[in-house]
């Protein structure tokens, strides 16, 4: 049984290859030449191969990152100041101000008399009578306009003086 040990140990332990150049320490560390063994150098390079197609090239690696930001420069020369701006809006109305001083006392005197205000009274309802009859007028003069107007162009719907309304006639049988 010792030897199947041993064995599963050498299968297991990597094989140390002689040096290509004929180092005798690492052929006697490996316990496979003796020391009065001689080591064999390497033999002549054989004739090389055919070369093949080169290949496409590799693809660009990535970006790096970006460097620090730079100082800032010098401050520049200010501007000229902008135009004037549009005028707002009016603001809410003040408070009223306190009540002023009376002023003098008239001349003592005696009311108009009716006889005194008559004539004033006429002239007040007189002017009142001419403003009415001017609205009539003006009111007349504006049917008039429009009845020309609707006897140049009469509507489809019937005469200008029924308004357009008519009454339909019912239909009555002879009777004998």
């Amino acid at each position: 049984m010792a030897k199947r040990t041993s064995a599963r140990r050498r299968l297991k332990r990597p094989k140390k290859r002689l040096n290509p150049r004929g180092s005798r320490r690492l052929a006697r560390k490996a316990g496979k030449v003796r020391k009065s063994a001689k080591v064999r150098k390497a033999g002549k390079a054989g004739p090389r191969g055919s070369r093949r197609p080169i290949g496409k090239p590799g693809k660009p690696g990535k970006a790096g990152k970006p460097g620090p930001r730079g100082k800032a420069g010098p401050a520049g020369k200010p501007g000229k100041p902008g135009p004037q701006g549009k005028r707002g809006a009016i603001g809410p109305q003040g408070k009223p101000g306190p009540q002023g001083k009376a002023g003098p006392a008239g001349p003592a005197g005696r009311m108009p008399s009716i006889n005194e205000a008559m004539p004033w009274l006429h002239l007040v309802f007189e002017a009142w009578e001419d403003y009415k009859h001017t609205r009539k007028r003006s009111a007349k003069e504006e049917r008039k306009a429009k009845k020309l107007a609707g006897q140049e162009a009469p509507d489809a719907a019937g005469d200008a003086e029924d308004g357009g309304k008519h009454k339909k006639k019912k239909k009555r049988e002879d009777r004998k």
